[in-house]
C-alpha cells in the first residue's frame, strides 16, 4: 500500500503506522505544496480495494513551521516572558 501510494504524482513522502493486532493502518501523505491530492489518493485506495475509514487534510500553522525552522541556543530557550525552560 505504501508503494502505491508513494507512486503517485506529487507526493514526496509515506509515513505508516499500525495496522497491526487487527487494528487499521494509518498513512501520513505528505505532498508537494499546494496540492491536494486527496481525491486521487482516495481513487487509488478505492480502485485497489482497501478500505478507507478517513482522508483529511492537515496543515501545518506559520508558529508550527517556525517552530520547525529555527534554532535557538541551549542558554536563550524559553517558552517566553525571559524565563529559561530548557532542562538537559
Amino acid at each position: 500500500m505504501r508503494d502505491k501510494l508513494q507512486s503517485i504524482d506529487g507526493v514526496l513522502q509515506v509515513h505508516a503506522e499500525g495496522g497491526d493486532g487487527g487494528r487499521p493502518a494509518s498513512f501520513t501523505v505528505e505532498c508537494k505544496l499546494q496540492t491536494d491530492l486527496r481525491r486521487l489518493i482516495a481513487q487509488t485506495i478505492v480502485s485497489q480495494g482497501w478500505g478507507l475509514l478517513e482522508l483529511r487534510g492537515v496543515s501545518l500553522s506559520l508558529e508550527d513551521v517556525f517552530i520547525n525552522l529555527v534554532e535557538v541556543k541551549k542558554e536563550n530557550w524559553s517558552f517566553g516572558n525571559g524565563v529559561a525552560q530548557y532542562v538537559s
